[in-house]
């Protein structure tokens, strides 16, 4: 007894001293204690592992190399999916969880436990994923706008991609994955590039405002974070990746992984600002780009990765190579791969993406740093980073996923979302085919219509590249989702025939007496290089499908495509165009607008040209001449809105017309009387004709066309004489559909005029409350102008020239700066508030002559309206001080606030 009892004794002992030797352990461990700074557990790891070890944590291999005993062996830091790497054809959340578990058990038993990270590809929602919600590619995105239902206008929407950067983390969080090599903040400069559809713009402040998806992917970061700092607001968020830096959008000719040609000045100001951005916002990683920057291949180029990516913007995250991009350095591929990664990991590159030849890049990188030739600084440095963010994932605290989010993927919720996203990024183009008889938005209730074209019935076609596979699929059978036709028979009324014919004769349709008629073409899905292209043409039957059903009966052509395509040839005989880029899984979103449940809001974020002879062309360029501009797109109201906002006697529910109005509303509604609102007429500047021809013609034809025939009459406020029609607008010659706007003007031209009283004086130009001008500095309007244009422009200056002056002279245009002289306080007070002669005598002198904008330095809105109707463009330019230059900037289209433009004028 006495025996047993020493027994129990001993062994109690011996549990407790192992414990407490555990705790101390534990204790001792910072790392593995959660409540210690970042900063001092990636310190007290880094200290602890060997060079073995730390060159794996720089590795990512793909999944299909990668198994417990490889995570183990080799201490693999990351795995990643490429495009269609899956564990299972239509692998299910909990396949994809159980898979990537597997891989993590392998890291936690080292001897460091150190967890691996697992990224995808996620870059228009979890695109690599069965049944998960596909977004709206970038460039539709980019296209998005939110209406503003009080003021009739639309105005950026980066609160969007923040929702659907939130709502794709919890997809693919619902995976099992952490971490996503998105966002793409490219700045695609020419449509030809096979990558263009990645990017949101051409325009960077656009891209710059779209770097809102990242605190939707990663959460909004403290108030108290460091600038630069990874951040992942928990097991709901993921790890972003902001790629490819830098300057991949602005290749010669468009070509994929070419060499982009601009000095540090355009680098600065085009490609670089969205990474600053991003930095800001706390990107967890960012990768390289493939390409190289005027013949220095990116994955070498230490001066941009360390210098000033690293050093100046401060980014402390990791930095990853492309797919293989270590072997690329150089030509051809892995020919020196030892010197390869050299340069890859002295450039700063931390992490590098080897989907298959790691145990190579393992052995190449431990020889370098054990001969010296690469130092042991570089990789702490490189594993600081990777570990930092590791930490900041909790990785460490829960490095195994479960099902609890499995729900997530494809929720009805993300649906809706993507659905809302795709409303909001169509573009309407054209509306009729003479501006006074659109087509948009189509009747739900028809006798029998068509929809046609290669494109309506293709989920694959619908989504584009990077969708399942790495080039995107053909058909239906592939993922979940709504097709454009699906959408269709579930939106028109159920008495409405619809015939479905992909590619029909102009006999068939012809022959069917179809009420309208719906024509989805466009582009099949590509990728990266195979999606570079020269032609940038429509993919067959596409065109003939065009003319055989648009030649015979009214239509609609939906342009699905990632990029601005040739269409000019065809634009004549389609009434109405929408680009609906490649809007993903729910194609309700397209028909949505279509049938006038929601209203067209989208905005071209990017210029489409005329002929691919004309590429590059970005707006501001001195050769810009599209077909439709950037920032151009024809806004609509939803007929649920136009219906609400009458305010007609007489009728229950009747329409408002704004911008459009479609004859069949009326005939739908059954509509009484209609009513035209303060600003709502038919066309900009619209004539007496074309208030008749819109009336009657149209809005007559449809009550006419009821059951009763009973006309219907037609309203206007004329409370001070007929004030709805014409010169209601702020900028009357430069806003609205069908105009020919003058801004901005060409840098080059033969030979200009400047002319006006404000034009060459400082003190007029910056009015009253400044002090005595003997030895200030300035620059005027004139001499801003003077040091803008091309050197081969002449200019004329003429303070107040006469009418025969100007008509003698040809110039290409005009340029008159007028307004009021300086004046502070009582001795500002007018009563009259009129221009300063001769202002208006020159105005009346120069803009009867030619072509003029008009720029009005003045403290206060002044009488102009009895000049307007010779005005070709008019500028408030307030009183703008001593920098002149900040006028010519934006009129001559030098800086990027000529955005702010609706619209943008070819070259004279």
């Amino acid at each position: 007894m006495v025996r047993v009892l020493v027994q129990v004794v001993g062994i109690v002992c011996l549990w407790w001293w192992w414990s407490s030797a555990a705790m101390a352990e534990t204790e001792s461990i910072k790392y593995k204690d959660p409540n210690q700074p970042v900063a001092v557990r990636v310190k007290d790891l880094l200290v602890r592992m060997s060079l073995e070890e730390k060159v794996g944590q720089m590795v990512q291999i793909d999944r299909s190399m990668a198994n417990a005993e490889v995570m183990k062996s080799f201490f693999i830091g990351s795995v990643l999916s490429g495009g269609g790497s899956t564990p299972l054809p239509q692998a299910s959340a909990q396949d994809w969880v159980d898979m990537i578990n597997g891989f993590q058990k392998g890291s936690l038993s080292t001897r460091l436990g150190i967890p691996m990270i697992y990224g995808i590809d996620a870059v228009h929602g979890h695109n690599n994923v069965y049944n998960a919600t596909i977004f709206p590619h970038n460039v539709g995105l980019g296209a998005t706008r939110q209406v503003s239902i009080m003021l009739f206008q639309t105005v950026e929407d980066p609160e969007l991609v923040k929702r659907i950067g939130a709502a794709t983390a919890l997809e693919v969080r619902a995976t099992g994955i952490p971490y996503v090599f998105a966002p793409c903040i490219a700045v695609c400069r020419d449509p030809r590039w096979g990558r263009c559809y990645e990017s949101y713009s051409e325009d960077h402040q656009i891209v710059q405002d779209m770097t809102e998806i990242i605190p939707g992917l990663q959460g909004d970061i403290p108030s108290n974070s460091r600038k630069g700092v990874p951040y992942v607001g928990g097991k709901k968020k993921v790890a972003a990746c902001a790629k490819h830096f830098v300057g991949d959008g602005g290749t010669t000719k468009g070509i994929n992984e070419n060499n982009t040609v601009i000095d540090w000045h355009g680098m600065l100001s085009i490609h670089m600002p969205a990474y600053s951005d991003s930095i800001i916002k706390g990107v967890s990683t960012i990768m390289v780009s493939y390409s190289s920057w005027n013949g220095e291949k990116m994955h070498a180029n230490r001066e941009l990765v360390t210098g000033f990516l690293k050093d100046t913007l401060k980014f402390k995250g990791f930095v990853i190579s492309d797919w293989e991009g270590v072997d690329r350095i150089t030509s051809p591929p892995h020919s020196n791969y030892s010197y390869s990664v050299q340069a890859a990991v002295q450039a700063g590159i931390d992490m590098v993406m080897v989907p298959f030849n790691y145990t190579e890049f393992i052995d190449d990188l431990t020889y370098l740093v054990k001969n010296n030739v690469i130092p042991m600084d570089r990789i702490d440095d490189a594993v600081a980073r990777i570990l930092l963010a590791k930490f900041s994932m909790g990785l460490f605290e829960n490095p195994l996923a479960d099902y609890s989010l499995v729900n997530e993927l494809g929720s009805q919720a993300h649906r809706d979302l993507a659905r809302e996203a795709v409303r909001k990024s169509l573009v309407l183009l054209k509306n009729g085919k003479n501006g006074t008889n659109p087509l948009l938005p189509l009747p739900k209730k028809a006798p029998k219509i068509l929809v046609s074209g290669t494109h309506a019935d293709n989920l694959g076609y619908q989504c584009g590249g990077w969708t399942i596979a790495w080039q995107g699929f053909n058909g239906n059978n592939y993922t979940r989702g709504t097709t454009i036709l699906a959408a269709v028979n579930s939106t028109v009324d159920p008495s409405t025939e619809i015939v479905y014919r992909e590619n029909p004769d102009s006999d068939f349709v012809k022959s069917n007496n179809f009420a309208y008629a719906i024509v989805v073409v466009g582009e099949h899905p590509y990728s990266e290089t195979l999606g570079d292209s020269m032609t940038l043409t429509m993919v067959d039957p596409g065109p003939s499908i065009i003319k055989n059903v648009c030649e015979a009966v009214k239509c609609v052509v939906v342009i699905v495509s990632g990029r601005p395509i040739v269409i000019e040839p065809y634009i004549s005989s389609i009434h109405a165009l929408v680009a609906a880029w490649l809007p993903g899984t729910e194609g309700q979103g397209v028909t949505d607008v279509l049938f006038g449940d929601y209203g067209f809001s989208g905005k071209l974020s990017r210029t489409w040209f005329r002929t691919v002879d004309q590429l590059p062309m970005n707006v501001g360029d001195s050769h810009y001449d599209p077909l439709f501009p950037f920032g151009f797109g024809v806004t609509t109201e939803s007929v649920k809105d136009l219906v609400r906002r009458s305010t007609s006697a007489g009728v229950r529910e009747r329409p408002y017309i704004l911008s459009i109005t479609v004859s069949v509303i009326i005939t739908l509604y059954f509509t009484g009387s209609v009513v035209s609102g303060g600003g709502s007429a038919p066309l900009p500047q619209a004539s007496a004709q074309d208030w008749g021809t819109i009336m009657i013609n149209e809005f007559q034809k449809g009550s006419l066309s009821t059951r009763l025939g009973i006309p219907m009459i037609h309203g206007i406020d004329a409370a001070h004489g007929h004030n709805r029609v014409y010169n209601a607008t702020i900028f009357p010659q430069n806003v609205g559909l069908g105009a020919n706007p003058l801004l901005p003007l060409p840098k080059k031209a033969p030979k200009i005029l400047v002319s006006g009283t404000h034009a060459d004086n400082l003190g007029y130009q910056c009015g009253g409350w400044t002090i005595e001008w003997d030895g200030f500095n300035g620059t005027t309007i004139l001499a801003a102008i003077t040091s803008t244009i091309d050197p081969s422009t002449e200019i004329v200056y003429r303070e107040n020239p006469d009418t025969d002056f100007v008509k003698s002279n040809n110039f290409a245009y005009a340029i008159v700066v007028v307004g009021e002289q300086p004046y502070a306080e009582s001795l500002g007070d007018s009563m009259t508030l009129t221009m300063v002669d001769p202002g208006t005598s020159i105005i009346k002198n120069v803009c009867e002559a030619v072509k003029c904008v008009v720029v009005i330095v003045s403290g206060r809105p002044i009488v102009i309206e009895p000049y307007l109707s010779s005005i070709h463009a008019q500028v408030a330019a307030w009183l703008p001080g001593t920098e002149g230059q900040g006028v010519t900037d934006v009129f001559l289209g030098t800086m990027d606030s000529v955005e702010n433009f609706p619209e943008h004028g070819s070259e004279l």
